[in-house]
């Protein structure tokens, strides 16, 4: 048992600290890629971080398995005479069994971190299946219309049911297998039915693009790997670049973009109205506005180049900092080199109790005789694969420092930061505020308009007697109609007579079997064949 926990405590030790290195190496690849594709698509980058981050779980997973499989020393064939070892230790780099010294702590807090990452999951999950049970309420006719016209308009033929809901403030789309959207119920009255289609064609973008499975797969990722600064990196980038594929996908199919970002600011607006003052700077007012930015043609790219390139700047920082805390030797695991010493005759003592002690006994010399020294191979040196990866990961970081500090690049940046003071200044503009406050006061006039509250007052009208309609007497008897009759049905599908009835037709269909496999029938279907033949002559 003891041995098992010690291989398990080496093994995540090491398997933490190779996955830094490993996110680092591919954090920068993903930032590398996304600096010489530009144009590339959101669903894209949203692939590529999502197939990195499972990389980082293959490389945790493959780094456990290696280090817990790696067999133990041999203590019978590790007894060699104290001076000997200790001058034999002294030469070891002392910094492998300094790190392996931390590695019981490293356990205990990954056990606690995966341990509240794991309640914290399952709250969530309890939490949504309230969401999914409680507090619902129909949605009106035309929201109904138009939400299935929607559905067939990106191709959904599942069912997918739409509901308004008490307990939530923004549009929700819960559930893979049997999904659903929830709208927050105090917002049904507040918004034209323009900016719900908009909003609806977002949700149902994520059931199309799978997005609640590949959010639950990220989850989990981060639950395992939550001591990682690179996999929340990769989870942030996942969560913009989600939500920038839907806005996407809903682009394609509305005919105005800025109704679909007028709908985002009235959607946060009522948000606010709802929620304390201070949760906007929790659910990312600068999120919101890049999004409004990006769906009006108007982001600014030099901002996200910036973004990257300190990114790119810190992994590679963090990745030769971790290079240079791990071993730089290592002895190789699979044959234990055998060492020809001349030693001299004394006590032998096991290499746990190896101390740099005084030898007293009498020596005498003795014939040379081979030790085998087995220790752990991974807490002195590295394999020669992964030194050559690592010189090679230095060489390009060297590279991509040189590129950054070239006469080339740093002109681009002038440049491009010559335009970004441009456009500042064209949104800092008089013109610009002025034609902002004109358009936030007409859209203020028509909200205020009477034709919008009579609307208002219609849809509430409807939404009255639906609800009226259902909670009416005779709708109750409908149902209540409906279900006695299904109990009359599968009362007489369980009854003595309609098994009897299936009982004499499996009986006539045995007999019908066996007639046309008779002699009697062959023989007819022989005749049938000659009066057939002889017709035909």
């Amino acid at each position: 048992m003891e041995i098992l926990l010690y291989k398990t405590i080496t093994a995540i030790g090491w398997s933490m600290l190779h996955s830094i290195w490993q996110g680092a190496i591919l954090y920068i690849l993903l930032c590398i890629a996304m600096l010489a594709l530009p144009k590339m698509h959101a669903r894209g980058k949203f692939n590529l971080a999502f197939i990195f981050q499972g990389l980082m779980v293959v490389g945790f997973i493959s780094s456990f398995s290696y280090y817990y499989q790696l067999p133990l020393a041999e203590t019978d064939s590790l007894t060699i005479h104290a001076d000997l070892m200790a001058q034999y230790l002294q030469q070891v780099p002392q910094h492998a069994f300094a790190l392996e010294s931390l590695f019981p702590y490293l356990f205990i807090i990954y056990l606690l971190g995966l341990g509240i990452h794991t309640l914290l999951l399952t709250r969530s999950y309890l939490q949504l299946r309230k969401l999914k049970y409680k507090g619902l309420h129909g949605s009106p006719l035309d929201w109904q219309a138009q939400f299935e016209k929607t559905k067939a308009l990106l191709g959904i033929s599942g069912y997918v049911p739409l509901f308004l809901s008490q307990r939530i403030s923004v549009p929700i789309t819960i559930g893979f297998i049997k999904p659903m959207v929830l709208f927050p119920l105090a917002y049904a009255n507040q918004m034209a039915i323009e900016q719900v289609e908009a909003i609806l064609l977002h949700e149902l973008a994520h059931i199309k693009r799978k997005d609640y499975l590949l959010n639950l797969i990220k989850v989990t990722i981060e639950t395992m790997l939550f001591f990682n600064p690179f996999t929340w990196a990769f989870s942030k980038i996942m969560e913009r670049e989600r939500e920038h594929a839907c806005d996407d996908m809903v682009l394609e199919l509305v005919d105005k973009p800025l109704t679909y970002a007028h709908a985002l600011v009235e959607l946060e607006t009522l948000r606010q109205e709802k929620n304390h003052p201070l949760s906007m700077a929790a659910t990312g007012r600068n999120n919101l506005f890049k999004r409004i930015k990006r769906i009006t043609k108007m982001e600014t790219n030099y901002i996200s180049v910036k973004q990257q390139l300190l990114a790119l700047l810190i992994s590679s920082v963090a990745l030769i900092s971790l290079v240079w805390l791990l071993p730089s030797q290592e002895l190789q695991a699979a044959e234990p080199e055998k060492v020809q010493l001349q030693t001299v005759k004394a006590p032998l003592v096991p290499l746990a109790a190896l101390a740099p002690v005084q030898d007293t006994t009498k020596k005498k010399k003795v014939k040379t005789q081979q030790v085998i020294v087995n220790s752990r191979a991974d807490s002195l040196a590295l394999p020669k694969e992964v030194q050559a990866k690592l010189k090679s990961i230095k060489e390009q970081s060297k590279d991509i420092e040189k590129h950054f500090n070239s006469p080339e690049w740093k002109e681009r940046m002038a440049f491009i930061e010559k335009n970004a003071q441009s456009i500042q200044e064209h949104f800092n503009s008089p013109e610009w505020k002025e034609k902002i406050e004109k358009m936030t006061q007409k859209i203020e006039a028509q909200f205020d308009s009477p034709e919008w509250k009579a609307k208002m007052k219609e849809i509430e009208k409807q939404g009255k007697e639906i609800e009226k309609y259902y909670n009416s007497p005779e709708w109750k008897e409908k149902i209540a109609k409906i279900e006695r009759e299904a109990s009359k049905v599968e009362a007489y599908f369980e009854s003595p007579e309609w098994k009897e009835k299936i009982k004499k037709i499996e009986e006539t269909g045995k007999d019908i079997d066996k007639y046309f496999k008779s002699e009697e029938w062959k023989k007819k279907e022989k005749e049938l064949k000659a009066l057939q033949n002889s017709t035909e002559l």
